[in-house]
């Protein structure tokens, strides 16, 4: 394995067929959100694309792809979604093939054979600067504030723009590495939905290329690739913080002491109050790092004896 093999890999996950159905994706997104705001008893204020399609790091095997709406004024999240159920099963019935919502409130659909994450969040922007800020700074002063009702959920659901923003100001390097560290995520079959489990793998691999390249004028993609596979193999080591790359969103101080005192580690970099590896939390994380941890330390050993097979080294594991 060397950079060419990698690089003509990362191309092969971006072909003509992804810019297919990337616009597809979008055109259903369009179309949902036209009938939700005409059929909605709610007010909605606008409808995003995130995810890996906007930032440009999903790979080209037709992942679910993820849709945030805002709506006006507080509202009960179950009874917005509740009402969205009823109105695209309303007009959807022949293209619907199947809906439901899990209890971290995702709305998960399928539209047009477009597998759909869809959330909801509260529209907390103003006329003060541009509007991904506006909302991101206005909601962590919600989360912070006595007031609060907010669940850290809620506020990771409030923040889905800064984080494609923050992917989007990353290098070319950086989106490569976090394509192949999502590539080598998806052949790993295992057997417990893990939240955010995708955004882990993609901000890991977006770490490990970061450093590579503040440490290296010609950083290598290969070395960039395996050092995200040692981060991988040591997960419940981990301690990650973004504040210091050139497009930090907050400062270390900003980060409660109780969750700088968690290890693992792996912050948000948009949200200084979520620690994407806190297991008490999210308690699947503990089979995942048992999974993931041996899966990559098998993958090290295949490329440090030499292999030069791909399809080993990103062979599936099945749990």
């Amino acid at each position: 394995m060397d950079d060419r093999s990698l690089n003509t890999l990362v191309s092969s996950l971006k072909g003509p067929e992804y810019g297919v159905y990337t616009k597809k994706v979008k055109s259903t997104f369009d179309k949902i959100f036209d009938v939700l705001k005409e059929e909605s008893m709610f007010g909605l204020d606008r409808c995003k694309l995130v995810g890996g399609f906007e930032k440009k790091t999903s790979i080209g095997l037709k992942a679910d792809a993820d849709l945030v709406i805002f709506y006006n004024g507080k509202q009960d999240k179950k009874m917005v979604l509740e009402n969205f159920q009823d109105v695209l099963v309303k007009c959807f019935a022949s293209s619907l093939k199947r809906i439901s919502t899990t209890r971290n409130m995702v709305m998960k659909l399928q539209l047009d054979d477009i597998p759909i994450d869809l959330v909801v969040a509260e529209n907390n922007t103003n006329f003060q600067g541009d509007q991904v800020t506006s909302q991101r700074v206005n909601s962590i002063a919600k989360f912070k504030s006595k007031e609060n009702a907010m669940t850290v959920a809620d506020l990771g659901c409030a923040l889905t723009e800064s984080s494609v923003e923050f992917m989007k100001k990353q290098t070319k390097f950086v989106h490569d590495v976090v394509l192949l560290g999502k590539y080598w995520n998806h052949g790993i079959l295992f057997k417990e939905y893990v939240y955010g489990r995708s955004l882990i793998m993609e901000l890991l691999a977006a770490h490990a290329a970061i450093q590579r390249q503040e440490n290296y004028s010609n950083p290598s993609l290969t070395n960039a690739f395996i050092g995200f596979l040692e981060m991988v193999c040591n997960l419940q080591k981990q301690n990650v913080v973004f504040h210091e790359t050139p497009v930090g969103y907050y400062k270390m101080s900003d980060i409660p002491k109780d969750i700088l005192e968690q290890r693992p580690m792996l912050m948000d970099p948009v949200n200084p109050f979520n620690n994407l590896l806190d297991i008490r939390r999210n308690s699947t994380l503990k089979d995942l790092f048992n999974v993931f941890e041996n899966a990559a330390d098998t993958a090290l050993k295949m490329i440090k004896s030499g292999c030069k097979d791909q399809k080993k080294i990103f062979l599936s594991q099945v749990i």
